[in-house]
């Protein structure tokens, strides 16, 4: 028998459904067992919610119980869950209503992101996964834990997703567990029969399996993408298979998502605000803690109509120009050009990348052929919408468009000895005038993100890799 030196780890998720009001009793008591069960056989437990209608609180009760009654070992629990919404009742702190279920060693793993993007990390680090009841959340825990081939205890006695799930999988279920667990997980209808369960699965095949605590995230990154708003992100993470949220560091309190692609390893973060500190900060805390060979920054801007530059078109950048360096004179502000260069080989392939347009996947608003633009842009901490010309395109004719990070990505990248390359692609989703909040205008915002996320994704397969 393999030699086991960590705590098994269970995943447990679910809630009441309205069909379940008539068992509630049933169900808080089942998941108070379970919890129970867990604490005594010193399993760390996985939850989300401490919300009266969970499951989790439930078995965090059950897990509560258990200390000063024959154990004086108080039960680990790993909460792993986004940081909105964390409370589960009025202003208590959330310490504080944990610590009325019981006495716990607590561990916090806390996101800025969404459920969504959160559960891949609930699963991960668990050794098998417990549903009861539950809707919508526990069936995403179930097929996360399918993708992950984690196996599953569905309960099915109280319906909801739990009980969707085992009559999906069926036959599945049991080679999750393999044959000679099949006859067991059938019979698993009791706490001390589910926990016995996981146990014996655990003791055999637990030597090979880390848990988040034995993991160390990759410190080197081929490539950092930065999306500084929500849906270039999001435009992003669509094109990226199989990306997750990166663990939280104690040294960084920003959130990055790390994915493979083509053999290079990405790292992408979404800076809290907009503007050239914010970017700067996040792009050095990408560079300090991934070492990148490469930043590329991502997004939208306004395009310089003069220029030939329209709606829905791409602007590769060729060089950024920071308007916010200014002497400010009588007759007008004077600005005080601040140029930054765009990495050579990424901007070579950039002017030769072809089959991109083919990989958009949000409907133009209106016909027309998108255009790839190579230019200068400007840059400044300003939302422009009195046009280019007023803002510095008169001294600077060739202008393409302007945004407001990329002197601050191209400046952070500047100041580490090893500075990565850097490159800029934008999708035009005005024309920085009087007209941007039009809705004719607005319409192409959701084109113009993904028109640049699908160049940049599509660039990715040109870089060579370490």
């Amino acid at each position: 028998m393999p030699i086991v030196d960590r705590k098994p780890v269970v995943l447990v998720a679910g809630s009441e459904t309205p069909e379940m009001r008539a068992n509630h009793d049933h169900f808080a008591q089942f998941c108070f067992e379970l919890g129970r069960e867990l604490a005594a056989n010193h399993f760390t437990i996985i939850a989300g919610s401490i919300k009266p209608n969970t499951a989790d609180h439930h078995v965090l009760r059950g897990a509560g119980s258990t200390r000063g009654r024959g154990s004086d070992e108080a039960p680990e629990v790993w909460f792993i869950r986004p940081v909105r919404g964390l409370g589960g009742r009025g202003d208590d702190p959330f310490e504080v209503q944990l610590q009325e279920l019981g006495g716990f060693t607590v561990q916090h793993e806390l996101y800025s992101g969404h459920w969504r993007d959160v559960r891949p990390l609930q699963v991960k680090p668990a050794d098998a996964v417990v549903l009861i009841g539950g809707s919508n959340g526990t069936r995403t825990i179930a097929e996360e834990a399918e993708r992950q081939s984690k196996p599953i205890v569905p309960v099915a006695t109280f319906g909801g997703a739990a009980g969707s799930v085992s009559e999906r999988l069926g036959h599945a279920l049991g080679d999750m567990w393999g044959r000679e667990f099949r006859k067991r997980l059938r019979d698993a209808t009791t706490p001390p029969a589910i926990v016995q369960l996981i146990r014996d699965w655990w003791t055999l095949h637990a030597t090979s399996r880390q848990t988040v605590r034995d993991r160390v995230e990759p410190s080197r990154a081929d490539v950092g993408l930065i999306c500084p708003l929500e849906e270039e992100l999001q435009a992003v993470l669509k094109r990226i298979p199989g990306w997750s949220l990166a663990p939280p560091r104690q040294d960084c309190v920003q959130t990055f998502y790390t994915a493979e692609v083509d053999k290079h390893r990405l790292v992408i973060a979404s800076p809290t605000s907009m503007g050239r500190v914010h970017a700067a900060v996040t792009t050095s805390d990408l560079i300090r803690l991934f070492t990148p060979r490469y930043v590329m920054l991502v997004g939208i801007a306004g395009g310089n109509v003069a220029e030939g530059v329209a709606l829905g078109d791409i602007i590769v950048a060729e060089q950024i120009i920071d308007y916010e360096f200014q002497k400010l004179r009588r007759d007008g502000p004077e600005i005080r050009q601040r140029a930054y260069a765009i990495h050579h080989r990424l901007l070579t392939e950039a002017q030769q990348l072809s089959g991109w347009e083919a990989k958009i996947q949000v409907e133009r608003p209106t016909n027309g052929t998108i255009k790839r633009h190579v230019g200068t842009t400007l840059c400044g901490d300003k939302v422009v919408s009195v046009g280019l010309q007023q803002l510095g395109a008169k001294l600077y004719p060739k202008i393409k468009g302007v945004e407001m990070e990329g002197a601050g990505c191209a400046l952070a990248c500047l100041r580490f000895d090893a500075s990565p390359g850097f490159f800029m692609v934008r999708g035009v989703s005005d024309l920085a005038d009087e007209h941007k909040d039009m809705k004719e205008v607005v319409q192409w915002r959701p084109y113009a993100c993904d028109a640049a996320a699908a160049f940049a994704t599509h660039l990715l397969h040109r870089i060579p890799t370490r």
